[in-house]
């Protein structure tokens, strides 16, 4: 597998070089703040700067255009500018070099939520290294998003995009993050979609049938078994059940 080569760990070097221009004063004041105890914990994520030549010691297959843009990226980061860094990122994921692409999902995985679409691409990069990582980036920045209507369009989003049995096991695990009832609609959207995989729609009608404790049949059955849900959760009069369903619900421990 690849080593991927973090940013954070070629830049202590280039730091170090710094103090050769130091006063002995300033210099003394670093070594001995070197030797103090370690903090517990940082306090601000900080992203130190480099320059172009460090950076094309460590990605010696990295254009010069790559270069500069992941050098963009991590100052943006490190200066709070998400949109401008995610600018920059986005010019490192079609890369051909799998460390070049695998600092763009580093890059996506600090600014978290609102890089969630593009984690999603590169879910289903064909480099294994790269679509773990992304995968698991991705799981970290979902969690990040706080409503229930942002959760069920990334899923979707996900779900139709990739073919990846992986990457559709990861997503299909964040049903459990919202609504029983909107997991059965979404699913339903999978499930009749003419853009999903296969493999896809596979899943879907699994988790389906979980869910609903009956086989998907049609659209209006799964609204009707998502009121059926929804009607149950809100304490209202539920609607006559089917007997499967009852019966996973009761595997469920539910009432």
């Amino acid at each position: 597998m690849l080593q991927a080569k973090s940013i954070f760990a070629i830049l202590i070097p280039v730091m170090l070089l710094g103090l050769a221009g130091c006063s002995d004063k300033v210099a003394e004041e670093m070594s001995a703040a070197s030797k103090a105890p370690a903090r517990a914990s940082v306090q601000k994520k900080s992203v130190p700067s480099t320059n172009t030549v460090t950076l094309a010691e460590a990605f010696p297959g990295a254009t010069s255009n790559e270069l500069e843009h992941m050098k963009a990226c991590f100052e943006a980061i490190d200066n709070g500018r998400e949109a401008f860094a995610m600018r920059h990122a986005r010019e490192l994921m079609d890369s051909a070099n799998a460390d070049v692409r695998l600092q763009a999902i580093e890059a996506f995985g600090w600014i978290g939520r609102f890089a969630v679409n593009e984690l999603t691409e590169m879910m289903a990069d064909a480099n294994e290294d790269v679509s773990f990582e992304a995968r698991r980036r991705w799981e970290m920045a979902f969690d990040e998003i706080g409503s229930e209507v942002g959760r069920m369009q990334v899923i979707k989003k996900a779900a139709l995009l990739l073919k990846s049995p992986d990457s559709l096991d990861v997503v299909m695990m964040k049903l459990s993050s919202i609504e029983d009832y909107d997991a059965v609609r979404v699913l339903c959207d999978i499930i009749t979609s003419t853009n999903a995989a296969p493999i896809a729609v596979e899943v879907a009608r699994s988790e389906y049938v979980s869910l609903a404790g009956e086989p998907f049949t049609d659209a209006k059955r799964a609204d009707q078994i998502a009121t059926i849900i929804k009607n149950k959760a809100e304490g209202l009069a539920p609607e006559p059940m089917t007997k499967q369903h009852l019966m996973t619900q009761q595997r469920k421990g539910t009432k």
